[in-house]
């Protein structure tokens, strides 16, 4: 087993760490992408939403929903619910969302979750189980 060091570890000065952006609060840069302004029309609100709207769409492209299917989110989050709304909009069947907070719930709900489920009350895993009815053919 490696020596520990007698000294504890601290972060880089100020001056140690990487400068700061030369860019405005206005700039969003994409990996391999030179950055740009937001345009005018969009506000900070609306360009708040790129990140998390381009991590959802790219999970998307990784499940390759078909029309019909469903799906279980498991968090009510941004993400989670901006996952909700992407899985109607691409033709989801049936879409329950998994979340302790029951603000989130209703707002999934009103997104387009057809059912919230609360972790802390219940078994999701079993439920979501008996909803499909994947408990039978699961079976051994």
């Amino acid at each position: 087993m490696p020596e520990r060091a007698s000294q504890p570890v601290r972060a880089p000065a100020l001056s140690q760490r990487a400068p700061r952006s030369r860019f405005s609060p206005r700039v969003h840069q994409s990996a391999g992408c030179e950055p740009s302004a937001l345009p005018p029309e969009i506000s900070f609100q609306e360009g708040t939403l790129f990140e998390p709207l381009a991590v959802v769409l790219h999970s998307l492209r990784f499940v390759q929903l078909q029309p019909g299917e469903t799906a279980a989110v498991f968090g009510a989050g941004p993400i989670g619910l901006l996952t909700i709304f992407a899985l109607k909009l691409a033709g989801a069947g049936r879409v329950w969302s998994v979340e302790p907070v029951a603000e989130r719930r209703d707002l999934a709900c009103r997104l387009g979750a057809d059912a919230a489920l609360d972790p802390t009350a219940i078994d999701p895993v079993r439920q979501l189980l008996a909803d499909t009815a994947a408990a039978e053919w699961m079976r051994p």
